[in-house]
C-alpha cells in the first residue's frame, strides 16, 4: 500500500501481488477515476472501459458530482 496525506484525508493506492486494486476496478468498468485525487491517474483506464461498455457504461450513468448537482437537499 501507498498512502499519501490530502487535504485532512489519507489517499492510498492498494496492489495485490504487484497489481493496483483500484485500477483493475476502473478497467473492469465498475469505478470511475476521481481526478481531485488521481490527478487523473486512471483516465485512460476510464475511457476504455466506457469505450468497451463494460459495467457501469453498460447504460445510462450518471456521474456521481452530477446526481448530487441535480438532486441538491
Amino acid at each position: 500500500m501507498k498512502a499519501a496525506k490530502r487535504e485532512s484525508r489519507i489517499v492510498a493506492k492498494c496492489f495485490l501481488d504487484g497489481t493496483d486494486i483500484a485500477g483493475e476496478i476502473v478497467k473492469a468498468g465498475h469505478a470511475i477515476d476521481y481526478t481531485y485525487f488521481s490527478d487523473g491517474f486512471y483516465k485512460s483506464d476510464e475511457r476504455a472501459a466506457k469505450s468497451a461498455q463494460k459495467g457501469l457504461w453498460q447504460g445510462t450513468f450518471t456521474e456521481p458530482y452530477q446526481w448530487r448537482k441535480q438532486n441538491k437537499r
